[in-house]
């Protein structure tokens, strides 16, 4: 009998696991896609008006190359956020999992 309320405790545990997983990860991944698509799409505007303001002769190509550097590494700030933002989702969906196996095993020794 306690092997067949082990499997079932074990069971329940992986459901819970798999449907954390489902509900987190999914925007997770979301997040992180998007704030990529708008640094770039942010990036490729920014170096076409710059190429724009060269061409005129209104910016240097030092100067374009010293606006592009800065942008890039605004990007890379930009990017360690969104990690950041991703590991404290990474770390509130591990505290439900274990607040999961804890509910599961107290329910388990109380049947």
């Amino acid at each position: 009998m306690s092997n067949q309320i082990a499997n079932s405790l074990l069971e329940d545990i992986l459901n819970q696991v798999a449907q954390e997983l489902n509900d987190t990860l999914p925007s997770i991944r979301t997040r992180l896609l998007d704030a990529g698509r708008e640094t770039l799409s942010d990036q490729s505007h920014l170096l076409a008006h710059w190429m724009s303001l060269a061409s005129a002769g209104s910016l240097s190509r030092e100067d374009v190359g010293w606006l592009a550097k800065g942008n890039m590494d605004l990007g890379r700030l930009t990017a360690l956020e969104q990690s950041g933002l991703a590991l404290a989702d990474v770390d509130r969906l591990r505290q439900a999992i274990t607040s999961s196996v804890i509910s599961s095993i107290g329910k388990a020794i109380l049947s």
